[in-house]
């Protein structure tokens, strides 16, 4: 019994120096950049050491880590099987990548040295500290001189931190913004945020393409920050035809009679496939319709057209339609009058009254000519 009991207790004593015969550790000497920002490379400082007495070879240093960090490489030290004598250490840097899309956050690195699959582990955290980048655009780019036009707002963030109490300001000496300040709340990184808006373009804007800026001011965890943005808006080309002249000439009841008008473009857009047509109440239109075709800016065009009136008085209406960047209407009204088409009797008889009237003034002169004699 007592010989058991020595062996027991020689076993007892000798169990603590072999379980330190190799004794691993990890330490983290230094992160740089700490914090990173998205798209950096990190340095990470390593040093393995083995605090126990007995020569050790281990396998290459294994780094986690999560989504949005990725690791790029090591120094040769870390990269093959790694030999560190009792007593000894190992030192050498691990390179890490921060993904460009990578949020504002922690993000946790773990470092394992293992060997015949026991070892350790050491978990440390990178701070990724990223900005908001804002983006705004509007949803409809279009308009014309003096025409006002609802729209949406819309303010995208793409960049890598959350931003609060946005506000968009946009600006033009000769567009106006309803309201002038849009107020957008918090956008997170890769979301974006609308508003209402209404724009309404000076009428003394020429056509073509028309540069806004938009402050936008927001705050972050690091305080309030502000940016400009540039946009674009496009001023269509809009043509304005009128009916400047209308010439009836002489119109008859009964009779085909022409009408003339004049079509003017009073800009300043050009007007494209220009079709007429004419109705009218109290007369019969011959042909209807004229196509005209193209109108540049103060430019005018006559448009003919035959009718027969059936009464005196004549109303009618002439209906266009054309193009400029837009489709376009417009309708006028005129009344004109027509004259009476005497008939065939009644001409006859006015010439009867003359030739009697004519007669008898000769007659009548005859007999006193004879009662002179």
């Amino acid at each position: 019994m007592r010989k058991i009991t020595v062996l027991l207790t020689a076993f007892l004593l000798v169990l603590p120096a072999a379980s330190a015969a190799v004794e691993p550790m990890i330490s983290i000497e230094n992160i740089s950049p700490q914090p990173a920002d998205p798209g950096e490379t990190v340095n990470v400082d390593v040093r393995l050491k083995n605090d126990g007495d007995t020569d050790a070879t281990f396998d290459p240093l294994q780094v986690k880590t999560p989504e949005g960090v990725t690791v790029i490489g090591t120094t040769a030290s870390f990269s093959d099987e790694i030999s560190i004598c009792g007593g000894c250490q190992a030192v050498g840097t691990v390179y890490l990548k921060v993904e460009k899309d990578a949020t504002t956050g922690t993000y946790p690195l773990r470092f394992d040295l293992e060997r015949e699959g026991i070892g350790v582990s050491k978990t440390v955290e990178l701070q990724v500290d990223g900005s908001p980048n804002l983006l705004f655009s509007l949803s409809n780019v279009s308009v014309a001189p003096g025409e006002t036009i609802d729209s949406t707002l819309s303010v995208t963030n793409v960049g890598t931190e959350r931003a609060t109490q946005v506000v968009a300001n946009p600006d033009n000496d000769l567009i106006s913004f309803q309201p002038s300040s849009v107020s957008l709340g918090s956008i997170p990184p890769g979301e974006t945020s609308t508003a209402p808006i209404t724009i309404e373009a000076d009428s003394s804007m020429d056509s073509g393409i028309q540069k806004f800026s938009a402050d936008i001011d927001y705050r972050t965890d690091g305080g309030e920050a502000s940016i400009t943005r540039t946009e674009t808006l496009s001023i269509r080309q809009v043509a304005e035809l009128a009916v400047s002249d209308v010439d009836t000439g002489s119109a008859t009841i009964g009779k085909t009679s022409t009408l003339r008008l004049e079509l003017e473009n009073l800009g300043p857009g050009e007007a494209e496939r220009i079709k007429t047509e004419l109705t009218c109440d109290g007369a019969t239109v011959n042909r209807e319709t004229a196509f005209i075709g193209q109108l540049d800016d103060d430019e005018s065009v006559p448009a003919t057209f035959e009718l027969v009136p059936d009464r005196k008085n004549v109303e009618c209406t002439v209906d266009t339609s054309y193009r400029d960047d837009t489709g376009r209407n417009i309708s006028e009204t005129f009344t004109f009058s027509a004259t009476d088409r005497r008939s065939p009797l009644m001409t006859a008889a006015i010439i009867l009254a003359v030739i009697a009237g004519m007669v008898y003034l000769y007659w009548g002169r005859q007999g006193d000519e004879q009662a002179e004699i």
